[in-house]
């Protein structure tokens, strides 16, 4: 079996053959659902910088890891097992120095690395450190869900990652908790003149959610949101 991928100008289409590409895969086709809902698909937001490249680099690389990631093609599995696995993958990304290293912990140290080697003038783009824990289990959650989807199993997609909003639309769920302790919050704010805050938002510039503290949008009505779903009961609702 072949596959064709097709050419861009001058350049012809080219054929691949498909189970020369799994014998060079080796372990690591086992783990292409999760390669690929991890490191961003229609559904799934990729990580900043950590290319599909870099995620297949370290599956081959980490044999006894890819062993725990087959939690993600089991069923019903394990909601704490299976974000221990998901959260271990996201922090091996960044190449911690210690490899018991929290990500919470990582995302500090990191931020402490990269900001004693620039000026003081110097723009920091919070975007380049590792998400907090909390944000990591919704990826985690969603790319188990995706999975699940992609081999026929139906899940709520309320208890994976997902949250309504106000026109009952799927959105997916950034976090659960505050991103900054509320005396941060309150001294940062936009005043944008549209609703949906734009690339101009300085909330959005500093890698940060809108809130209560913002004077058009209130954090509610606009893209760049911070609101916290309630929790979900309906255990029957499913993804349309």
């Amino acid at each position: 079996m072949f596959l064709l991928r097709p050419g861009k100008a001058a350049k012809a289409d080219k054929a691949t053959n498909i189970s020369e590409l799994q014998e060079k895969l080796g372990h690591v086709k086992q783990h292409i659902l999760f390669l690929h809902a991890v490191s961003g698909c229609d559904t799934t937001s990729f990580i900043f910088k950590k290319s599909k490249k870099l995620c297949l680099q370290w599956l081959k690389k980490d044999i006894s890891l890819c062993e725990r990631l087959q939690i993600f093609y089991q069923q019903n599995s394990d909601k704490n097992q299976l974000i221990e696995a998901g959260v271990q993958f996201i922090t091996k990304l960044y190449r911690p120095k210690k490899s018991k290293e929290d990500i919470d912990t990582l995302r500090y140290t990191l931020y402490n690395r990269i900001t004693s080697r620039q000026g003081l003038s110097a723009n920091f783009n919070l975007a380049a450190l590792p998400p907090t824990k909390d944000a990591a289990v919704q990826h985690v959650l969603r790319v188990y869900y995706q999975v699940q989807e992609w081999i026929g199993c139906k899940l709520n997609p309320l208890a994976y990652g997902w949250q309504r909003d106000r026109e009952g639309h799927l959105v997916p769920t950034s976090a659960t908790k505050e991103i900054a302790p509320p005396d941060i919050l309150k001294m940062v704010f936009c005043n944008c003149k549209e609703a949906s805050c734009g690339k101009s938002c300085s909330c959005k510039k500093l890698g940060l959610r809108c809130s209560s503290k913002c004077g058009q949008c209130l954090g509610i009505d606009c893209c760049n949101s911070c609101i916290i779903p309630e929790n979900d009961e309906d255990e029957n609702d499913v993804f349309i």
